[in-house]
């Protein structure tokens, strides 16, 4: 008997397809989507901000780099101290397992940083 997934293969009624959980890969990639997404937003203040320090732009390049040293763990401490609270409101904004991504979050700076208790 042909017990490869592409069998159709079954074990008490359930195809091999219908174990894989395709739910939980979903909703890891959403939380994934969500924690990058603020973090973006945080970094891209980051960059703002060193540039206000330096009077100039800054390289955008060098600024994220700079946050990811000196505040990338702070942030995702913060970020998962706080991702139930944060998930919550992400669901009522964006809809229930949906993110609008990067260039399309309505959350504002200060909406994030309420969120991230900073």
């Amino acid at each position: 008997m042909d017990r490869s997934p592409d069998s159709g293969f079954s074990v008490g009624g359930s195809s091999l397809e219908s174990c894989l959980v395709p739910d939980r890969v979903n909703l890891l990639e959403l939380a994934l989507r969500r924690k990058l997404t603020i973090q973006d937003r945080e970094m891209r203040e980051h960059c703002w901000y060193r540039g206000q320090e330096a009077g100039h732009t800054v390289d955008p390049d060098q600024a994220a780099l700079d946050y990811v040293i000196n505040h990338g763990k702070r942030f995702s401490d913060v970020f998962d101290a706080n991702a139930q609270n944060i998930y919550a409101n992400c669901d009522t904004t964006c809809g229930v397992n949906y993110c609008r991504g990067i260039s399309n979050c309505p959350l504002t700076n200060e909406q994030i940083h309420e969120l991230l208790g900073d």
